[in-house]
């Protein structure tokens, strides 16, 4: 049998228990050898519900009382109020030079009306200044008394939380307990990954068509290595709405016109789940494993021969909005009603585990378990292993548009590429690229090559526009699809606007040598 216990991460208070050096940007964001979570209960029952260690502080927002209810450790900069009033806990057996009392540089507050500086008696007749507390805002500002195990006994064993409360004359407040709730609303993305052919079974690469970007905000891409395509609808919380937006991204690469698969053996294709409105709620390693069992171990070997080490169970990375389940393959995505039974498993059986907090399963899920925790009917949990157990036969370098119900156009198959021969910058390529294969097939291959610097500004195509820019290089013949430009065109430290009039220039030229051919529509 298999346990599934849940935790609901969320604190009936609203607690943030934070770690940042900002400071120093290259340390961690979190250090164990800090002990913040060790006080946080000290602090919440006196009011303050948010708990934040080693956080930058900006002047305007501690002189205008905008951080409420919040104790801030070993802040930069240290709030101080020179001239406000005054309050000493009393001795304290910690020697002045431990980092118990570090704090870093001081900020002298424009209002100390509202503030209190709080001090103490060190191992020494002479006062220490621990910090100041924000009467208006509630809010106090603490040496670093959470830095390690040892500062954090003296904490508690000189209840110097306790003594500061009532050095400030703040009393503990009753808490309200809140009825955790019963029912989350899971939102699902993705963005799969497909490797795309011309007829001739060569892979064509994202850049190739105009798809380059890698930014999650674009809706069709390529993915972070640049070979595969990639499709990132919105999330939405039905799954449905998220099947019908791939198919929309789909109809745009028909306009391309290539040949799509989820096969997988010329690059590593993954079929990433986006799973949102979770963050600090839920423990996410639990619902990982989770996925695993109805999803992961089902689907995990219809991954191609090139996913290598991506092919792993338990696969996940965190998000700001939940975290992305990696573990499926692409395959997941090779037709419309199994991506969305697929999508449907992962948003019902967290959903349920939510509501239930614990799940005891068999080993292995049957159809009863499906259709229990996951929601599917008989008909979906049919087509899912029937799909599992015939996929690798049926899987070919064949396009899966028609599988999404989306027909190729005939006769506007990208069969040809553009190619770079000698050193050219990445930028330059899929800019010269994109821009020639806007709204345009190739009916040759078409090589562009660099011309030697001390050849000058000069191109090897003879045309009266292009050679207003650069001059027709005497000594190269002017062949159609083969172009030679200059030096300084393709090592510029940047995409230009005179790169862009060029690459215009030529698109046309092209256009009227019949090399580029418009597409049905286009312009």
């Amino acid at each position: 049998m298999k346990k599934f216990v849940l935790e609901d991460l969320r604190s009936n208070v609203n607690i943030t228990v934070q770690h940042e050096v900002e400071h120093n940007p290259t340390e961690a964001t979190h250090n164990d050898s800090e002990r913040v979570a060790d006080l946080a209960p000290y602090f919440v029952k006196y009011g303050f519900l948010q708990i934040r260690s080693h956080n930058m502080l900006t002047s305007y927002d501690v002189n205008n009382s905008l951080i409420k209810n919040t104790v801030f450790i070993y802040a930069s900069p240290q709030p101080f109020a020179s001239a406000g009033r005054k309050v000493n806990i009393g001795f304290v057996n910690v020697p002045p030079s431990d980092v118990f009392f570090d704090i870093l540089n001081k900020m002298e507050v424009e209002n100390p009306e509202k503030f209190i500086n709080i001090y103490c008696y060190p191992c020494t007749s002479d006062e220490m200044f621990m910090g100041v507390y924000d009467v208006v805002a509630n809010t106090l500002y603490i040496c670093d008394i959470t830095h390690e195990a040892f500062t954090i006994e003296k904490a508690l064993s000189e209840n110097i939380v306790e003594r500061i409360m009532e050095a400030i004359n703040i009393k503990e407040k009753k808490i309200k307990i809140k009825k955790p709730k019963t029912k989350i609303d899971v939102t699902l993305g993705c963005d799969p990954e497909f490797i795309m052919y011309d007829l001739n079974g060569r892979v064509v690469k994202p850049y190739d068509l105009g798809f380059s970007s890698t930014s999650s905000t674009e809706k069709i891409g390529a993915d972070g290595i640049g070979s595969q395509l990639e499709l990132r609808p919105s999330p939405s919380t039905k799954p449905l709405k998220v099947v019908k937006e791939i198919r929309e991204l789909f109809k745009t690469v028909i306009n391309n016109d290539v040949v799509l698969s989820t096969k997988g053996d010329d690059y590593p294709l993954g079929g990433h789940i986006h799973v949102g409105n979770i963050r600090n709620k839920l423990d996410i390693s639990v619902l990982v494993k989770l996925l695993d069992y109805f999803l992961g171990e089902s689907t995990i070997n219809l991954s191609g021969a090139a996913r290598g080490s991506y092919k792993k169970l338990s696969a996940y990375e965190t998000k700001p909005w939940g975290f992305e389940y990696r573990t499926p393959p692409a395959a997941i995505f090779e037709n419309p009603t199994i991506t969305k039974i697929c999508l449907k498993i992962v948003k019902n059986a967290i959903e349920y585990l939510y509501k239930h907090k614990e799940l005891v399963l068999p080993d292995k899920p049957t159809v009863e378990e499906y259709k229990k925790y996951c929601g599917l009917t008989d008909k979906e949990i049919v087509k899912f292993f029937k799909f599992i157990s015939n996929y690798k036969e049926k899987v070919s370098n064949i396009s899966l548009l028609a599988a999404w119900g989306l027909k190729i156009p005939k006769g506007e198959r990208a069969t040809h590429n553009i190619s770079f021969s000698d050193n050219w910058r990445t930028d330059i390529e899929n800019a010269v690229r994109n821009i020639l294969l806007q709204n345009c097939i190739l009916t040759k291959n078409v090589v562009f090559y660099g011309l030697k610097k001390e050849r000058g500004d000069v191109t090897t195509i003879r045309h009266p526009e292009l050679n207003k820019i650069y001059g027709a290089c005497p000594d190269f013949s002017d062949v159609d699809h083969y172009i030679g430009l200059p030096f300084t065109f393709r090592t510029a430290t940047e995409f230009t606007k005179l790169h862009e009039v060029v690459t215009r220039i030529i698109k046309n030229i092209l256009i009227e040598r019949g090399v580029l051919k418009r597409k049905r529509g286009g312009r």
